[in-house]
């Protein structure tokens, strides 16, 4: 049997997926490429492996749709992988909201074809010597995952609570409020962040699209992060899927009373967290550095600004400098609190 999947990107981590997923199946597959179509051979466990598929594979703005074919095609594109800038998976968002998970409430979740990869790494080829966790021993489960889970076989940023990126809480003066490097504590971190939120402060996070100053009361220089959507937000379809794809693209969306408001999906572990802790549909965030609450932690990451997509009912198109495959340093100071 031949999948083809229409794919409008050269981008590589959809084909990451569908390997992971074979991989999962224990489906062996031909993958051919001709943009900008993915064709997928496979002639065993079918049915095992198109419902694995349907379970894992996420929403991308450039996948279109997938049929079965006959055809085979005459001519293969060259591939090289490259590092994600995306958002998570929900297998990852899923183990990030589990009690039981080695990574409860760690914000560094990620695997092989989801999350933001190329912050981290500072030259090529994507291996762990050439990434900033080059000094952070993976501990003996992540080494036994690294083997075991296909999702995260030899992924170079594995990492979890017990091997962890430390993550700091401060204070408007500077003060360090508390230090996560426990699993318990990086749950903490959030619920006090979201607890500050709902007393009408602000809390500035260092997420892996830059700082971002977050808040409940909306003014006028706002952009609205989306947790989920409610009766707020008038958005169409297109809008709905693009607004929750792995991509997570900044729209121009309605809201109910008529206000034109540019949002975003939640985009990384930080913001996932934030809002799980908030438990709201919605807030606001800025790029402002005045805040009562920091979030930080101590590496020098590359920060991504987050692509831009337009939408109207006849078509939608990424606006200019918003390739997500290149990287945009984000204008926003870096700072070390």
């Amino acid at each position: 049997m031949t999948l083809r999947f229409e794919y409008h990107s050269h981008t590589t981590y959809f084909l990451k997926r569908i390997q992971a997923v074979a991989e999962l199946t224990n489906t062996s597959i031909k993958l051919d490429i001709k943009f900008p179509f993915i064709y997928v051979t496979f002639e065993e466990n079918i049915e095992e492996f198109t419902k694995a598929l349907d379970l894992h594979l996420y929403n991308s703005i450039f996948f279109k749709n997938v049929q079965i074919c006959e055809e085979n095609p005459s001519a293969k594109d060259s591939l090289t992988y490259i590092p994600s800038s995306i958002a998570l998976c929900p297998n990852c968002i899923k183990e990030m909201l589990d009690p039981e998970s080695r990574r409860f409430y760690y914000p560094f979740t990620s695997c092989n074809s989801c999350g933001y990869q190329s912050g981290f790494l500072f030259h090529y080829p994507f291996e762990r010597p050439n990434t900033l966790l080059n000094f952070f021993k993976p501990c003996n489960e992540c080494q036994e995952e690294l083997k075991t889970n296909p999702f995260r076989e030899n992924y170079p940023l594995i990492t979890c609570t017990e091997c962890n990126i430390p993550l700091k809480l401060s204070d408007k003066k500077g003060s360090k409020v508390l230090f996560a490097n426990e699993k318990e504590e990086y749950k903490q971190i959030f619920d006090i962040a979201a607890n500050a939120l709902k007393d009408g402060k602000r809390v500035r996070i260092k997420t892996f699209r830059g700082y971002k100053r977050f808040y409940l009361e909306k003014d006028n220089q706002s952009y609205v992060l989306i947790n989920r959507l409610n009766e707020e937000f008038l958005v169409l379809p297109m809008e709905k899927r693009a607004l929750f794809s792995i991509e997570r693209p900044r729209l121009y969306l309605t809201s109910n009373s008529g206000e034109i408001v540019e949002a975003v999906g939640v985009w990384d572990g930080f913001t996932t967290l934030l809002m799980a802790s908030l438990d709201a549909d919605y807030c606001y965030f800025d790029e402002k550095e005045d805040a009562d609450l920091f979030i930080d932690f101590d590496l020098p990451i590359t920060f991504y600004e987050a692509p831009k997509y337009f939408i109207n009912k006849h078509f939608c198109f990424f606006r200019p400098n918003s390739d997500l495959c290149f990287q945009n340093i984000a204008k926003v100071p870096k700072r070390l609190l």
